[in-house]
């Protein structure tokens, strides 16, 4: 197998990207990625490597070098996925390359954060750890841009019973319409919290409802135009 068809899977996976999607986002004929990925096209045009790095946030240059996974120039090991302990100490002695066929997804620090950018990449984005996910289990569960999803664990008790704090729980931060409603992290002025988010029906201009889980935080409505919303929670993680 080529470096460059190895390397195109493998950004293909993290991403969450079809044959078809990467071609679209990337402005090029799906027969370009395709023989590429057959092994056909070995020797591709500059311009295509390029628009095809530019969607799967890379360099070019990586195409063709053993590529790791993202983050600080660390490798995650199996020990840094969601498997429990006995399962990965296995996966990590029988299937070395375990690691690199998961989807990696950041676990930002929203602790005192300073706006929304504590959720996305930039000055203001702290990870803490990362974590390996199949991609096909994500598939099944969410249509997202895998380098959209993020995990935070849960501050303060504004939204117990259903999620308590310290719960970890992951975020799509390309979600941030409340329709239909759920439980979004928002922005209040002072720091990123969970709030259940509605638009207020009728109303014009469009109203944003906040409300929590604990019936000792009052519910209130702003603008939807002043809102400001990181993205929908969809998944928690919870023993049982």
């Amino acid at each position: 197998m080529s470096k460059l068809k190895q390397n195109l899977e493998k950004l293909m996976r993290q991403k969450g990207l079809s044959q078809k999607g990467l071609a679209v986002k990337a402005g090029l004929n799906e027969t370009a990625v395709r023989d590429i990925l057959r092994g056909r096209s070995k020797d591709p045009q500059l311009s295509t490597l390029r628009a095809l790095a530019n969607v799967l946030q890379c360099n070019v240059e990586d195409f063709y070098r053993d590529l790791p996974l993202p983050g600080a120039g660390e490798k995650p090991g199996v020990r840094d996925s969601i498997w429990p302990p006995d399962i990965c100490a296995a996966a990590e002695t029988l299937l070395p390359s375990a690691a690199s066929e998961m989807v990696v997804i950041d676990e930002v620090d929203i602790d005192n954060a300073h706006g929304i950018e504590a959720l996305r990449a930039g000055r203001k984005h702290v990870v803490l750890r990362r974590w390996c996910l199949p991609p096909d289990f994500l598939r099944q569960r969410s249509t997202a841009d895998f380098s959209k999803l993020k995990i935070v664990s849960v501050e303060g008790d504004a939204m117990t019973p259903e999620f308590q704090p310290g719960d970890r729980v992951m975020v799509d931060t390309s979600d941030v319409l409340p329709t239909p409603p759920g439980v979004f992290i928002v922005w209040d002025g002072m720091g990123l919290s969970l709030r259940r988010c509605e638009v207020r029906p009728g109303s014009s201009p469009s109203r944003l409802v906040l409300s929590a889980g604990n019936p000792d935080y009052e519910s209130h409505e702003v603008p939807f135009r002043e809102s400001v919303i990181g993205g929908r929670v969809i998944a928690k993680w919870q023993w049982l």
